[in-house]
This record gives C-alpha cells, sequence and structure tokens, in this order.
C-alpha cells in the first residue's frame, strides 16, 4: 500500500500563505492519487481559520472515507482554537494534527507547548510538524514523547540542507519522531535521510497539491533502494503510525 502522508486540500499560494479552497478540489487530488498508484492520503487544510479549515477537511474525508485520512489543523492566533481541538479530537475523533511554525507567533516555544498539551488531552496522537528550528523539533519530541511527530521535508527546506543531519539524528534516536520527504528538490538529500536516519524513520508524501505525488514519488523511486526499505518508506512506517496495520 503506498500513502501520501501529506496531502493539502487547500491550494495556498507560495508567497503570502493564503489558504484557497475551490469545490471539486478533491476530485483533482483523487486524480492526481490514481496518476500515481496511490491508495491513500493524509488530507489536511491550512493558512485559513481553523475552523473553516477542518469543516473542508471533514466534507472530504466523509466523501471519499476509503481513500482519505483527515488530519486537523489550529493556528493559535484564532482565540477559539481550544474548543476547535475538542472538536476534532473528542467529536470526530481524529488522531491527527498538521500545525506550522509560521502560524505561531513568536517566540514560538510557550504557545506550541500550551498547544500539544491540549491536543493530547483531546486525544491527539500524531503531529505533522512543519518546524524548520531543530531545538524546538528536540524539546517537543522530547516532553510529548506520548505524541509521534512527524516533521515534513526532512526538517528542511529546499535551502536548508546544513539542517539534515541533526534531523536525521533525532529521527535516529526518538522512537516517536519521523522524517517526511515531501518537497525535497535535491534529490540527493533524500538518499542521504535514508543513510542518517534508516528508512525505518522515514515516511513519504507529496505535499500536494501544490506538488503532484507521481512527481515526488519518482524521487523516491530513482534512489533504487532495496524493496523492503523503499516499501517502509513508501507506506509501511506511517501505516504503523496511523494504526492501519
Amino acid at each position: 500500500m503506498i500513502i501520501d502522508d501529506l496531502m493539502h486540500i487547500d491550494h495556498w499560494r507560495w508567497y503570502d500563505h493564503v489558504g484557497e479552497y475551490a469545490e471539486g478540489q478533491e476530485k483533482k487530488i483523487l486524480a492526481m492519487m490514481d496518476d500515481a498508484g496511490v491508495d491513500k492520503a493524509v488530507v489536511l487544510t491550512t493558512w485559513m481559520d481553523s475552523r473553516r479549515s477542518n469543516d473542508i477537511t471533514c466534507k472530504a474525508a466523509k466523501e471519499y472515507p476509503d481513500r482519505f485520512i483527515p488530519f486537523g489543523h489550529v493556528r493559535p492566533t484564532d482565540l477559539y482554537w481550544p474548543g476547535e481541538l475538542e472538536r476534532i479530537g473528542r467529536e470526530f475523533g481524529w488522531k491527527g494534527l498538521k500545525i506550522h511554525q509560521g502560524e505561531f507567533p513568536l517566540p514560538i516555544m510557550e504557545p506550541l507547548l500550551i498547544v500539544l498539551s491540549k491536543a493530547r488531552e483531546v486525544g491527539i496522537k500524531i503531529v505533522t510538524f512543519h518546524c524548520e528550528m531543530i531545538e524546538v523539533a528536540e524539546k517537543v519530541a522530547t516532553e510529548f514523547p506520548e505524541l509521534t511527530f512527524i516533521f515534513p521535508h526532512l526538517g528542511c527546506t529546499s535551502g536548508g540542507r546544513p539542517r539534515l543531519p541533526a534531523y536525521c539524528k533525532l529521527a535516529r534516536e526518538r522512537k516517536n519522531v519521523y522524517l517526511d520527504t515531501s518537497a525535497i528538490q535535491n534529490e540527493e538529500m533524500l538518499g542521504e535521510a535514508v543513510t542518517l536516519a534508516g528508512a525505518a524513520n522515514l515516511t513519504w508524501g507529496s505535499d500536494g497539491c501544490v506538488h503532484r505525488p507521481l512527481v515526488e514519488l519518482t524521487k523516491i523511486k530513482v534512489q533504487k533502494l532495496p524493496k523492503s526499505d523503499e516499501d517502509l518508506i513508501l507506506g509501511g512506517n506511517i501505516a504503523r503510525v496511523l494504526g492501519l496495520k
């Protein structure tokens, strides 16, 4: 089974990070998934107010329950965010949450710890956290061992190669940390991540729909990994984290 661990239902714009959503976006995503042979995808919506983002994700997951696995989203600048976490955790029963460092006020640590504490309280088990600050990643992974953290883009952006060894070390040493491979422009970094972190600590995602799953899948395929390693990255690891096997 191939599972995309990071698929946006919103189509967010690169430079101002404003979430956009259009009717029929779900069908566009499904077409991309089918083109790449992806069986299931974690779907989510960010860069818009918390309630609207979760309403969009909920609608998509209800329409395609066999293909979409919903993750919630909150941003702490929405004063009602604790109630929204209650809704997605206790009412919807979702086990995953997406947060992005860019949606948190600075300094990030205090509001971040508050959000994660509440997420744990309402039953969230998995946090996909776009975090390019290794000291923050290390702190939350240590303080919240009950939560599984997935750090997208290997903890880096395309220009963040110097951070790769530290994130790989964190994933190798902490059982609750995985690195997602999505949107890495330099494919050599993927091979380095397998060497430094180990295939058992990596998950595959497309960061769609801005990036096409077929393109992101090809970046893994060209690494010519042993089949056992490729299977772990493309679905085995995230299936275990999601409780699908």
